[in-house]
């Protein structure tokens, strides 16, 4: 990631040194939030499994663990001198998949309450806990989701994200000497996104059918580097201090997204045809890929003005240029 996007802007915000703990810093947004956090100045230390940081000769100091479970239970002489936990690392949600509800309650509960609590015992300032917007709901209607709205999470993995949010903030407490900030994504796209966005972007450039051009829904994206950006300013914002954050840097539709990546990659949507989202959706039942035609034709809009009022936040990179970039390089690096 560029150190240019957003510095200006952000030089109050350097942490003069401050020492972070980061969980899953080997992942999708873990990779990119180390990165914007050794440029602000930053000192990094991750935990994460010796298969996965054998390659990683960078700056960040790396804890090798067997399992990050077994790490949270006693992970007190690590908190020493940490300022700031950033906690990513989750059991994560798979379209398609029957979630096991005892597997994410282990993985993402009890990891971070466990977490949660040694935070408190070793003094940390802040925890930001990055959760989903599925701790809320699947889908939106009539207007974005608010932070205040109540949830209603749809599946095991919404309810174990809810539930850690729970966790964290009723270990924590208030008032205590360790604060929070939940951050609540909905889906990121970036360089080297995988699942549902990485395989449009695959059949746009193989030219397959899209019936999805009737499709008028509203999804709300952020873009890795920005959220791992709004992430860096959550830990040093006083105003941070007890927020839930719903982040977003755009609303497309299934259709829009695709005439997007259709032009950066320079390949015109096949056969994109005005088909009824009833119709897809019946066949999506017959042929059991039903999540995945809801991934593609359902709302899933949030908004929060605090984001805009109060933190004065913008997304450095533009959404239309982070997504151009992404289905530019996942194009390139197929062939």
């Amino acid at each position: 990631m560029s150190a240019a996007p957003g510095t200006a802007s952000r030089m109050s915000d350097r942490s003069d040194g401050r020492l972070a703990l980061v969980t899953g810093a080997t992942g999708f947004v873990g990779g990119a939030l180390c990165e914007r956090l050794l440029i602000d100045g930053w000192r990094v230390r991750a935990p994460a499994r010796r298969s996965l940081i054998t390659s990683r000769p960078d700056r960040t100091s790396w804890i090798p663990i067997a399992d990050l479970a077994d790490w949270a239970s006693d992970c007190d002489p690590d908190l020493e001198g940490v300022d700031t936990v950033f906690h990513l690392a989750a059991r994560v949600h798979q379209h398609g998949l029957r979630g096991d509800d005892e597997a994410y309650r282990r993985d993402n509960v009890d990891t971070t309450v466990a977490l949660a609590r040694a935070a408190a015992r070793c003094g940390v300032r802040r925890v930001v806990f990055v959760s989903s917007v599925k701790a809320m709901a699947d889908t939106s209607s009539g207007r974005p989701l608010l932070p205040d709205d109540p949830p209603h999470p749809g599946d095991a993995y919404g309810r174990s994200k809810l539930a850690a949010e729970q966790g964290l903030t009723g270990a924590l407490g208030a008032g205590g000497p360790t604060d929070w900030c939940i951050i609540r994504p909905p889906l990121v796209y970036g360089i080297g996104v995988r699942a549902n966005l990485a395989q449009l972007v695959r059949w746009i450039a193989a030219g397959r059918p899209l019936p999805l051009k009737a499709v008028r829904n509203r999804r709300s994206l952020i873009g890795r580097e920005n959220l791992a950006d709004l992430l860096a300013r959550c830990a040093v914002a006083p105003e941070a201090a007890g927020r839930v954050v719903l982040p977003a840097d755009g609303d497309w539709s299934t259709a829009q997204l695709i005439e997007l990546i259709a032009d950066a990659i320079g390949r015109p949507p096949v056969a994109f045809w005005p088909v009824p989202v009833s119709l897809l959706r019946t066949l999506g039942r017959f042929s059991g890929q039903i999540d995945r035609v809801d991934s593609l034709t359902a709302s899933l809009c949030v908004d929060d003005p605090w984001i805009r009022e109060r933190l004065d936040w913008q997304a450095p990179v533009p959404a239309h240029e982070g997504l151009s970039v992404m289905a530019r390089t996942l194009v390139a690096r197929s062939r």
